[in-house]
């Protein structure tokens, strides 16, 4: 039992993820106080919510707020995650409004459960320095870079000599594509959006993760694997100096992240998380990637190798060449060839502040944009 009340705001409460971050709440018997919440436009469920947990702020992008509450006020996102009141920020939210109150709540020594793990490939230096002058810590909601996460808990990463992740993706008859449609675009092991999907049969989640991983967790990227392992099960192995080696398993189930960020350095016990049976797996197999199949992880690797403001622009070169796909603008191998001429034709900058990033992603949306005839 924690020694006094868990503190904390969600930003995009009324969200698929955010919703997930306030069931695990429901369902653990531990102190946790909802501080704040915030939505995009979503007002009506956003009520709900606070009639729910009777938080003392509301954070609202779109639309005003119409109830009159003593108890309760309206302040902007930045506001929130930044506020006193506050130990722990869910950023539950996605885009570039999940990027400022990021840089936001790091900068103001929050500790940050970081849905959008994006975030830490566009702006992961900026990000990792900033923590370290404000003690900010950074917990990723997203299972494999979790995974690594416990499997480096109690150890020295100079030990280590390699992290392993795992992706359902990763070799020609894993993708299945037919005429380069949508159809077959769909993760085996959890339902997601288009543009979701098209990410992971593009492995750019993977690199996300990747450079999540490296940035988090002080791993080079060299010593960071991608290994296609079809039964999702296995989420991390890291192998250390010793020849030992700690993996990490569970079932596709956002709430396993959820509550570490919440619980750490303790261990909660939660009966709603959906436990692996390993006699029900049976086996686990794993393949090399296909990498020639899957350029786009490569290019986005490089760009993080390269740093400065390359992540960035292929972040968002990628989002724009997404766009144009389901669009029907372009093919779907089309999407590779305008990352690589956003990065190509990028002017570098150093990354001193967000606007520095944000400056970045909208060159290269409008660089992509210009490459397609009208």
């Amino acid at each position: 039992m924690t020694k006094k009340p868990l503190k904390i705001a969600v930003l995009g409460s009324t969200g698929s993820l955010g919703q997930t971050i306030l069931s695990v709440i429901d369902s653990i018997n531990e102190d946790v106080q909802i501080v704040g919440l915030g939505t995009g436009s979503n007002i009506d469920l956003l009520e709900k919510q606070v009639e729910k947990y009777n938080p003392s702020m509301v954070s609202i992008a779109h639309g005003r707020w119409q109830k009159e509450s003593k108890n309760l006020t309206v302040v902007t996102a930045k506001d929130l995650v930044t506020s006193p009141d506050i130990d722990l920020v869910f950023i539950a939210n996605v885009g570039r409004s999940s990027l400022r109150a990021t840089w936001e709540a790091v900068k103001s020594g929050k500790d940050v459960a970081l849905g959008n793990i994006g975030c830490l490939f566009i702006m992961g230096d900026l990000l990792k320095q900033t923590a370290k002058e404000t003690g900010s810590t950074i917990f990723p909601l997203d299972d494999e870079p979790a995974g690594v996460w416990q499997t480096l808990w109690g150890e020295d990463v100079n030990k280590v000599d390699q992290v392993t992740i795992t992706s359902t993706w990763g070799t020609l008859n894993s993708r299945k594509l037919r005429n380069h449609g949508l159809k077959a675009m769909v993760r085996p092991s959890r339902k997601v959006s288009q543009r979701r999907s098209i990410d992971s049969s593009t492995l750019i989640t993977k690199a996300t993760q990747v450079s999540a991983i490296h940035y988090l967790y002080d791993v080079p990227i060299d010593k960071i694997r991608v290994l296609y392992h079809p039964e999702s099960v296995v989420r991390a192995l890291t192998e250390f100096h010793d020849g030992s080696v700690k993996a990490v398993l569970s079932n596709p189930d956002m709430r396993v992240p959820v509550q570490l960020a919440l619980a750490y350095p303790e261990r909660w016990s939660n009966k709603s998380v959906n436990r692996v049976n390993l006699l029900d797996i049976g086996q686990v197999s794993f393949q090399p990637l296909e990498k020639e199949t899957f350029s786009c992880y490569e290019i986005a690797l490089s760009a993080v190798r390269e740093g400065f403001t390359y992540p960035a622009v292929a972040s968002a070169a990628n989002e724009a060449a997404v766009d144009l796909f389901l669009s029907q603008q372009i093919g779907f191998t089309e999407i590779q060839g305008l990352i690589d001429m956003a990065m190509a034709n990028h002017i570098p900058q150093k990354t001193t502040t967000i606007d520095d990033i944000l400056v970045a992603d909208e060159w290269a949306r409008s660089f992509v944009g210009s490459q397609v005839p009208d």
